[in-house]
């Protein structure tokens, strides 16, 4: 059943040239019972070169979830500096 959800909702959200990638997440979900833990599973992937799909594609998701239309800016890298002063992480 759970499973059957999981489908639904992986489908419905996936764009149709995705369609192939999405069912193969399913086929592996449907045997996971099958599958060794922590197994890794190598994709295709997907290219995006500057970027804009990907901020289209999640755009388009939050109007449809929210009905709001997200604002997109640039990513604060001075503040990342800043905060490398105090998280070696980040340096």
């Amino acid at each position: 059943m759970a499973g059957q959800v999981l489908r639904a909702r992986v489908q419905a959200e996936l764009d149709l040239s995705d369609a192939a990638r999405a069912r193969t997440m399913v086929e592996l979900l449907e045997r996971r019972d099958a599958l060794e833990a922590f197994g890794a599973f190598h994709m295709a992937g997907h290219w995006d070169a500057d970027g804009s799909r990907m901020v289209g594609a999640i755009r388009r998701v939050v109007a449809r979830r929210t009905g709001v239309e997200p604002r997109v800016g640039a990513f604060p890298w001075w503040l990342l500096m800043l905060a490398s002063l105090f998280v070696t992480t980040l340096r």
